[in-house]
C-alpha cells in the first residue's frame, strides 16, 4: 500500500451515528451504536459523511479567524492579525482553484503537488497565527 497526505477544507458539525444513518435514509446496523459521537463532514458542497469523534478531531482543527478587539493592542500584534487575515484570503482563492478550476488539471503534475504542498505550509501557518492571536 502507499502512503499519502492530504489536506482539505471541510464543513462539519457534531452528530451522531445514528442521526447519520438517519439523514442518510439507512436503518443501522444492529452491531453499531446509534449514540456514538462524530461529525458529519461536508466536502466542497457536493459530498457528505460522517466520521467518529475521536478520527475527526485528531485528523482536523477548526479554522477561526478571530479578531481581537483591544483598544490597547500593540503594533506587532496588528501585525500578527493583518498577516493572518491577508494569508486566509490567498487561501480562500488558492483552495478552489485546486479543487475546481480545469486549468489545475491541465498543469505539470509536479506543479500541481508544488501548489497542493503550499496550500498545505500555508493552512499550517494560518494556525499557528491564529494560536497566537487567540493568546493576546
Amino acid at each position: 500500500m502507499k502512503t499519502y497526505i492530504g489536506t482539505k477544507l471541510i464543513k462539519a458539525k457534531p452528530l451522531n451515528l445514528g442521526d447519520y444513518n438517519t439523514l442518510k435514509g439507512w436503518t443501522i446496523p444492529e452491531n453499531e451504536n446509534p449514540l456514538k459521537e462524530g461529525y458529519l463532514v461536508e466536502y466542497n458542497d457536493t459530498y457528505i459523511s460522517w466520521s467518529p469523534k475521536d478520527t475527526f478531531e485528531e485528523s482536523y482543527k477548526e479554522v477561526r479567524l478571530f479578531i481581537p478587539t483591544k483598544e490597547n493592542m500593540q503594533p506587532h500584534q496588528q501585525r500578527v492579525i493583518d498577516e493572518a487575515i491577508e494569508l486566509n484570503i490567498k487561501l480562500e482563492k488558492l483552495d478552489p482553484f485546486i479543487k475546481n478550476n480545469p486549468i489545475f488539471k491541465t498543469l505539470d503534475i509536479r506543479e500541481q503537488q508544488r501548489l497542493t504542498l503550499q496550500f498545505i505550509v500555508m493552512m499550517n501557518y494560518l494556525i499557528i497565527l491564529i494560536e497566537r492571536i487567540e493568546q493576546f
